[in-house]
């Protein structure tokens, strides 16, 4: 049962620099670091993308903090991406059409 919403998730990139210890009766999860993380492999273009089936993106929404007015000067919410970089994104795939928008 949860005391609340989930406002925020670690995924295994972040969670393989932990030696982890689930305490269930106690409830409890404790955390021990032990080693640096790799640099950020996933510090993209703070956008929210949905595919459509024509191969395009709509832009869902746009971060609101660090370099967003970088983001925001280039793309609405609303807006379908075509292009990234000169790249046709219609015929790419994820990985590739990411690979473009690292700041």
């Amino acid at each position: 049962m949860m005391a609340g919403p989930i406002v925020g998730a670690l995924a295994g990139n972040e969670l393989r620099c932990f030696h982890v210890e689930i305490d269930y009766a106690g409830q409890t999860t404790y955390l021990e670091q032990y080693t640096t993380p790799d640099p950020p492999d996933m510090d993209l273009v703070g956008c929210t993308w949905l595919p459509h089936v024509d191969g395009s993106y709509r832009v869902l929404e746009i971060a609101t903090d660090r370099d967003a007015a970088q983001v925001v000067e280039q793309v609405q919410v609303g807006d379908h991406l075509l292009r990234v970089d000169q790249q046709d994104i219609r015929t790419a795939c994820f990985m590739e059409i990411s690979a473009h928008n690292k700041f």
